[in-house]
């Protein structure tokens, strides 16, 4: 387990260590964030600064491999980014876009960006990710997929979550009136 650790430490010590990685973690401002699972997961709206332009992500968390039945957490340091817009307001209609999809059919998905890396978003290294209306037993989720050529990437989010994110943009939204 130690060696494991230490090679993936190792592994990240160039991104972590380039000055473009580090500014840019610097000038990361966090808009909202929510932990699910007594903080076992984050979900959070951010803006993270790119040649002069703001940009927010939503931050969905870890993403389970494996395929349409099992899903096993294997990869504890990716996380997938999805990308909002440019300012608050695109930020809150992607967001309101997404949360639509809980008044639709179960089933019914829009198709959207997005960027599964350790440390933060890429703008080249995007990729097809499907946002579906989910419905397990009694709750209702909004899933995060990415398809891979032998295996699925997934994780899911309740829509009380997913509701608290949005709130929580809006209030941002309400205090920094000029962002």
């Amino acid at each position: 387990m130690l060696k494991s650790l230490t090679v993936l430490l190792l592994a990240a010590m160039p991104i972590l260590a380039s000055a473009q990685g580090l500014q840019a973690l610097k000038d990361l401002r966090t808009v909202t964030e929510v932990e699910i699972n007594d903080g076992a997961m984050k979900l959070s709206v951010f803006s993270l600064p790119e040649d002069g332009q703001k940009h927010y992500y939503l931050s969905v968390g870890k993403m389970g491999l494996g395929n349409e039945v099992v899903q096993v957490q294997v990869d504890p340091l990716s996380v997938l980014y999805i990308p909002l817009g440019d300012t608050l307001k695109d930020a809150m209609a992607t967001l309101e876009e997404m949360k639509g999809l809980f008044k639709k059919d179960v089933g019914s998905s829009i198709v959207t960006e997005g960027c599964l890396t350790p440390v933060y978003p890429k703008t080249d290294s995007f990729e097809p990710v499907t946002v579906s209306h989910y419905r397990p037993l009694l709750t209702h989720q909004l899933e995060f997929r990415i398809d891979r050529e032998k295996y699925l990437l997934v994780t899911h989010i309740d829509r009380s979550d997913f509701n608290s994110i949005v709130s929580g943009v809006k209030f941002y939204s309400k205090l920094h009136p000029k962002e």
